[in-house]
């Protein structure tokens, strides 16, 4: 009996957990403050979301890509998104970030940077430390959803949604058995089918759904027309067969609330602010129930 209530305070917690999460990426909509800076990033200039090739400038109206700080980056649901940022030109350093508004997309993390702030990708090396402003908005230029897999194959599917105007929350794909399976979420931006899934050996096109952070869900089909046995390969960008895209303006009101989370409030390596007061609640119930 005792067991059973100890199983229903993880299960709580989870849920408590899950909510603080998708609360916290949706307070993305709402002006953030904070500082920006200049990296480096290599040649390949995938970063920690492995966005392989990501939009140029010129095509999209994007003007580079940036680096999330650590207790923003969220386990990558923040991979692919497009900010808005301004600046006054106040800081220090040579190289004053853009006054805007620019737009930018996450493509990498910064694990160093606290709450707030940005690490802009440049080339070649820029300096300085400046005061930014910016908030979550729809990813200009977007066609319909494409895909990107990696490592994949008939029995193991390891798949990226691209060209998103908005964040993804959750994706999940048709088993055999003619049942949606919710895949999971990796920390490089990537979604995998669960181990021991009805969908294996694969049979293409993938029939998956996709939601967004604004609830809003899409179903598409993933195509694959070369060895069945195998899937997409790594450096290969694949289009959706049905051209679906999230729809536009689709922020929720409960976007308006802010939530600020400072260095002092967030232990380096940590994703939630919350975090201690999960932790308590659990306790709490593991004692009492």
């Amino acid at each position: 009996f005792h067991e059973t209530h100890k199983m229903r305070a993880i299960l709580f917690l989870l849920l408590v957990t899950f909510h603080i999460s998708q609360s916290q990426v949706n307070s993305l909509y709402s002006l953030q403050t904070g500082q920006g800076t200049w990296y480096t990033q290599d040649d390949s200039g995938t970063g920690t979301c492995t966005i392989i090739n990501p939009p140029p400038s010129s095509a999209t109206g994007i003007y580079t890509t940036v680096a999330v700080n650590d207790p923003q980056f969220l386990n990558s649901q923040v991979c692919g998104a497009c900010l808005e940022v301004t600046a006054d030109g106040s800081g220090s350093g040579k190289d004053p970030i853009p006054k805007g508004p620019i737009i930018v997309m996450v493509t990498d993390k910064c694990p160093e940077c606290p709450s707030g702030n940005l690490d802009f990708r440049n080339n070649p090396q820029k300096d300085g430390r400046w005061n930014i402003k910016w908030r979550l908005v729809e990813c200009p230029g977007t066609a319909g959803l494409a895909y990107a897999f990696q490592g994949s194959h008939q029995y193991y599917i390891k798949v990226q949604p691209r060209n998103q105007k908005f964040p993804i929350k959750s994706m999940s794909v048709l088993n055999k058995n003619g049942q949606y399976e919710t895949m999971v979420r990796t920390s490089d931006n990537f979604f995998l089918a669960p181990d021991g899934s009805k969908l294996f050996p694969v049979s293409w096109p993938l029939d998956v759904k996709i939601t967004s952070i604004n609830d809003d869900t899409v179903s598409d089909k993933i195509p694959w027309t070369g060895d069945q046995t195998k899937a997409p390969p790594n450096d290969m960008i694949t289009n959706g067969l049905n051209n679906v895209q999230f729809s536009s303006n689709a922020a929720p009101a409960s976007a308006q609330a802010t939530i600020t989370l400072s260095p002092s409030q967030v232990r380096p390596g940590s994703s939630f602010k919350l975090g201690p007061v999960c932790l308590v609640l659990y306790l709490f119930l593991y004692f009492t129930l």
